[in-house]
């Protein structure tokens, strides 16, 4: 396997351009022109520079609005009083400076200084006098005719002015709101598309309306139609896709779980011994391979299924690998659930009521708790998740389909769309071999399901043997076998050998019930279809165990949810209505 592996490394360095630049599978229409990925990285450069130059232009506007605001603000209106008050300031202050002065003279003692001072005084009120007289004539000429009609007219224009400029303040005012909330207006709209360029311009999923509202979208900001510009904004569905640092560290956890499960020797690394199971899971898995992946793996021209299936196992590792994304990390889920069952029964045989109760468990934990943050953090346009269990307290339902649990299907997410049901009957393999046959008439049952039901094998194998991982075959593959052809289907005894029968769990599940286009499962319409598939035509024939997995936006999960429990709900209460009247009335 050492050697297998490097050659595949050192073969994917010759193609990892390619993988990386490969397309998660969407559903665009790649045909037309406006859906490829030119056009969509053409619009993208002019919603940018839209966004850039409106926003630009915006800031400016409201930079200029703001600087009239503050001018405006500045403005005063002129007072005739104010200004004769300001005009003559100098003489009054020029007057009351000399009367200081001739109050300190005054103030002056001594004989020897009387002569000097009342020279110095005379000499100030002399000052004094012609200050007055100046003043006087600063009034006159102040409180002219001519002077005060040139001024009132003055005063008259600049105030007329300065009102109208101030009765613009409003208008600027709205303006400047208008202006500020344009500015965040885009600011949001610039954010939120940068996410939508990031995707028109990668290769990340993008909705089949995706291109057409990308041209809308720029349309709408040529005209600088802002608020529809957000709406818009808010119809694109795309993905919003993790750094690559995400992806390595992904691609790191499920190499160790790899390797761990390799090491262990059971469930994965034994089920490469049985070649017809390997093939049919590597067939069921290369479909969902991206086209180099394909190649490579056909390239390597491996006969052996064991070299086969530990190359596959290996591209499975990374999500660049799959056509969809989506099922890498819900195949993963199945392989840690395949394991964890398979080590368990290494050393212990539990009934198959256990089993059966554990194994829905387990994929419903993992998917819910391993794989489900890592299909969010993918940053697909999901809007709602449901993980039911949901159970009727009776054996009958058993009897009635042959089916001891049903899996629901029901995801549109990205460029994943599968809508399907199937039933299963679960039985214990001891060294391969397991008794097909029931009281019950199991297998008839599940035959007239029409597709719909598959046995479910756990394996177990004496120590120091370790067991495959559970395998999943249709019951008319089962009915069609020599051994059971010469037999009654009806036989409480039909042993066959089922460890080369059918697919191995992951690769059923991941790449079978949960793919539209596989052969596995029965496709469903909408959940009342489902529940009349179910039911073998009556709805109120539901399996006793149903485990629901829903992706899709909130109103149909919530649809779904609330239709399936509804159904459950009314079987139990009729079912403990039919054991109360078996009971009789009490006594009292």
């Amino acid at each position: 396997m050492a050697s297998l592996i490097s050659l595949w490394q050192y073969r994917q360095m010759c193609f990892r351009k390619a993988i990386h630049s490969s397309p998660v599978l969407t559903t665009i229409v790649k045909s037309d022109h406006q859906n490829s990925a030119s056009y969509m990285g053409a619009l993208s450069s002019k919603i940018e520079a839209h966004l850039a130059e409106q926003l630009r232009a915006a800031i400016h506007l409201k930079k200029l609005t703001d600087e009239e605001l503050t001018r405006i603000s500045l403005l005063t209106p002129r007072d005739a009083q104010v200004e004769r008050t300001h005009a003559l300031a100098d003489h009054h202050g020029y007057i009351t400076e000399l009367n200081q002065q001739l109050r300190q003279l005054s103030n002056q003692s001594g004989f020897l200084n009387v002569a000097a001072a009342q020279f110095k005084k005379f000499t100030k009120r002399s000052e004094i006098r012609k200050a007055l007289e100046a003043l006087q004539e600063a009034e006159l000429h102040f409180d002219s005719p001519a002077v005060s009609a040139r001024r009132s007219a003055e005063i008259l224009q600049h105030n007329s002015g300065v009102a109208l400029e101030k009765s613009k303040i409003p208008e600027k005012q709205q303006r400047g709101t208008e202006l500020k909330k344009k500015i965040a207006s885009l600011n949001l709209l610039q954010s939120h598309s940068t996410e939508v360029i990031v995707a028109a311009r990668s290769d990340a999923w993008k909705c089949t309306t995706f291109p057409l509202r990308l041209a809308n979208l720029e349309e709408l900001l040529r005209l600088e139609q802002i608020e529809q510009a957000s709406d818009c904004v808010q119809t694109l569905r795309f993905q919003r896709k993790p750094p690559e640092d995400q992806y390595k560290k992904w691609i790191a956890e499920v190499a160790a779980i790899l390797s761990e499960a390799a090491s262990s020797n059971s469930a994965f690394t034994a089920s490469a011994k049985y070649a017809q199971v390997a093939m049919r899971s590597i067939v069921l898995s290369k479909r969902s391979l991206i086209q180099n992946a394909q190649d490579y793996l056909e390239d390597l021209d491996l006969q052996e299924p064991q070299d086969q299936w530990q190359i596959i196992s290996s591209l499975l590792v990374s999500p660049y690998h799959f056509e969809n994304e989506l099922l890498w990390p819900i195949y993963w889920a199945m392989f840690q659930a395949s394991q964890e069952i398979a080590d368990s029964l290494k050393d212990t045989n539990p009934h198959e009521d256990i089993i059966n109760g554990k194994l829905p468990e387990k994929l419903h934990q993992l998917l819910k708790l391993w794989a489900m943050p890592k299909i969010t953090a993918m940053g697909y346009p999901l809007g709602m998740s449901y993980f039911g269990a949901l159970e009727i307290a009776s054996t009958d339902e058993e009897t009635r389909l042959g089916a001891d649990f049903g899996l629901l299907v029901d995801i549109d997410l990205g460029g994943l769309k599968c809508k399907k049901i199937a039933l299963f009957q679960a039985k214990k393999a001891q060294e391969g071999k397991a008794n097909v046959g029931s009281e019950n008439e199991q297998l008839r049952k599940l035959l007239a399901t029409s597709g719909l039901g598959y046995y479910m094998f756990y394996h177990q194998r004496a120590y120091p043997l370790r067991p495959q991982g559970p395998t999943i075959c249709q019951a008319k593959d089962i009915a069609s076998l020599d051994v059971i052809q010469a037999k009654d289907l009806d036989s409480r005894s039909l042993h066959v050998h089922v460890h080369q029968l059918g697919w191995d769990l992951m690769s059923f599940m991941s790449f079978g019930l949960f793919l539209p286009d596989s052969d596995i499962g029965v496709t469903f319409v909408d959940i009342d279809d489902a529940l009349n598939i179910a039911g073998g035509g009556d709805p109120q024939n539901l399996p006793r165990f149903l485990n629901v997995y829903a992706l899709s936006d909130k109103t149909s999960v919530m649809r779904l949810r609330d239709r399936v429990a509804e159904n459950y709900r009314e079987r139990q209460l009729e079912q403990e209505l039919n054991k109360s009247k078996e009971r009789g009335p009490r006594m009292r």
